[in-house]
């Protein structure tokens, strides 16, 4: 969709920069720094999306903006514009997460009606039966915590 700041004309963007100018007097060190100031500032927000008849400024409408700040000289004219990019973003998770495996095997016996988790631990520990080598039939996951997250760029 883009920035209400595109479909203007260079004459009406550098007049609106001057209005910027007037109503917001500090700088800011990077775009988040921008974005908190101003987005967290009613006051100044709706004096922003006053002259442009607009109900929300839009983040898109911000980076529109810092653009133009950034690579623009102080107080215009603001002829460099940006190009709406899409870039791909990873959000990344670090969790703990308990697991729960069946794994199943088959196994000869001669007794089928007497086995059970006892014996079978018991066939285990003697090394008859390993059912790491077995298949892993289900898995389930029932508990997670995550200690981590970050975006990476």
């Amino acid at each position: 969709m883009g920035s209400v700041f595109e479909r203007l004309s260079d004459e009406q963007l550098n007049k609106y920069m001057k209005y910027f100018d007037k109503i917001v007097t500090n700088r800011f060190s990077d775009m988040e720094d921008f974005y908190q100031n101003i987005i967290w500032d009613e006051k100044l927000s709706n004096k922003l999306k006053a002259p442009l008849g607009i109900r929300d400024i839009d983040r898109l409408d911000l980076e529109y903006l810092y653009y133009l700040l950034e690579n623009n000289p102080d107080n215009g004219p603001y002829l460099r514009r940006p190009k709406l990019n899409e870039i791909s973003v990873d959000h990344v998770t670090e969790e703990r997460v308990r697991l729960k495996y069946t794994r199943t095997g088959d196994i000869e016996t001669y007794v089928p009606d007497s086995i059970d988790n006892s014996y079978l631990s018991t066939i285990r520990s003697d090394n008859h039966i390993d059912p790491w080598e077995w298949d892993i039939t289900d898995r389930d996951e029932y508990d997670s915590d995550i200690y981590d997250d970050y975006f990476d760029v």
